[in-house]
């Protein structure tokens, strides 16, 4: 997966997850895809992926933080067969 397929599946995934799901989407995101994704640099895929700044960091570093802590529990974890629609 190259960084223009992972800005579009994370696009995807975020615009379809619940309110109230957002951050569990992009853990799940990093659990989903870790492998593939642990070298892409995230501040390349936030850009490719038009993920918003606020006040200069806000909501990038919050995105950086769960997609990091989702590639990590992807050594542990994996996604459930009853995982939500809008993954």
């Amino acid at each position: 997966m190259d960084v223009y397929e992972a800005a579009r599946e994370l696009s995807a995934m975020n615009a379809k997850a619940p309110y109230k799901e957002k951050t569990i989407s992009l853990i799940l995101f990093g659990i989903k895809y870790g492998d593939e994704i642990s070298s892409i640099s995230m501040t390349e895929l936030q850009d490719i992926a038009q993920i918003p700044k606020v006040n200069g960091q806000g909501t990038r570093a919050s995105v950086d933080i769960e997609v990091k802590q989702g590639i990590r529990l992807s050594q542990y974890v994996q996604l459930r067969d009853d995982t939500p629609d809008w993954l």
